[in-house]
């Protein structure tokens, strides 16, 4: 476990006292025991090497209190329902994750990390949908875990389908996705598949949600009832830096459906975020509707926009967009397909 970076600061002891509960050595049975492998340690522990000693449970300490933020509710037993997840994927013997660098697949890679060690791989699928800038934002966070980290790449724009643009393009881009985590967990020999799915994702329209389920890839955080804001409360305690990092999803979101998705228009809307992260929005997306640029910021940012208009435009007509708006309501999701 690294230093608290980032956001975590604000929790003051709070990250140094989790790392010190989850990292240090406990007596345990076997990771093959799911009853006993509650009181797992971190990597290099005596439970990691299969010690034979009786099963002793830990004694956790209890979190400081963390000086509340808006918008991230106080959760209570933090340290245990982290215990059962680790506990959890120590029984698995081995993991791994299909990690973006999100806060629940990097919560996710932080735990599996914790229950098996060098037994415990982040992949992250490297698509023509993933910006550069989200690839080296993964890349750093898994050296913050500690994690073996893999890139892997394939061409989402190689399936017709794909680039058609369907109302369940999430489907087959996850299915493609996902297929190649399972190759890449058969290929070294992992045991499971983890995902980062939390139990605010599920709802009536995720096809993306189905094609993980159908591929039987394991999500810890919905197994064990953890929500979003519970991932980012647990991500805080742990001393993740983006436990307050703003939700992302891949370029091609940025699409209506039924417009085709090309390499092109990804590279503008790409470089186009770039820019507006440049100005430091944090919530960014930049619709490419019919060619032309349709910009969303946070609700509270849009005034900050609207300062700045007059030079942005220009910018993004640059990039090649036939013209150039911002939305006077800020980001909605699914903005892509909305009037």
């Amino acid at each position: 476990m690294g230093a608290c970076t980032g956001g975590s600061q604000a929790a003051g002891g709070d990250c140094r006292i989790m790392s010190e509960w989850i990292d240090r050595p406990q007596t345990a049975a076997p990771p093959a025991s799911r009853e006993s492998a509650a009181s797992l340690g971190g990597p290099g522990s005596a439970a990691s090497l299969g010690s034979p000693e009786t099963p002793k449970t830990p004694t956790l300490p209890e979190l400081p209190e963390i000086p509340k933020i808006p918008g991230i509710p106080e959760i209570p037993g933090i340290p245990e329902i982290a215990a059962r997840v680790v506990a959890d994927l120590a029984a698995r013997g081995s993991v791994l994750v299909a990690y973006s660098g999100g806060v629940d697949s990097a919560l996710v890679a932080a735990l599996a990390f914790r229950a098996v060690g060098p037994r415990a791989l982040a992949v992250t699928a490297a698509a023509e949908t993933l910006a550069g800038a989200e690839l080296e934002h993964a890349r750093r966070l898994a050296a913050e875990i500690g994690i073996r980290h893999q890139v892997i790449t394939y061409s989402e724009l190689d399936d017709p389908e794909f680039v058609a643009n369907p109302a369940h393009r999430c489907y087959v881009c996850q299915g493609m996705r996902m297929d190649a985590m399972r190759r890449e967990a058969a290929r070294r020999g992992l045991a499971v598949v983890c995902d980062g799915t939390n139990a605010s994702d599920p709802g009536a329209d995720r096809p993306g949600l189905r094609a993980v389920r159908e591929r039987g890839v394991y999500s810890p955080l919905l197994a064990h009832g953890i929500d979003k804001p519970a991932a980012r409360a647990m991500a805080r305690a742990l001393g993740l830096s983006a436990w307050d990092r703003p939700a992302n999803a891949c370029l091609s979101s940025r699409i209506p459906h039924g417009q085709v998705v090309t390499l092109g228009k990804l590279r503008r809307i790409e470089a186009a975020e770039a820019l507006l992260a440049g100005a430091d929005f944090r919530v960014v997306r930049v619709r490419d509707d019919g060619g032309a640029a349709r910009v969303e910021v946070a609700a509270g940012e849009v005034a900050r926009l609207a300062g700045l208009w007059a030079g942005l435009a220009p910018r993004l007509r640059e990039l090649g967009f036939a013209g150039a708006t911002y939305d006077a309501r800020g980001y909605r999701r699914g903005g892509a397909d909305l009037p």
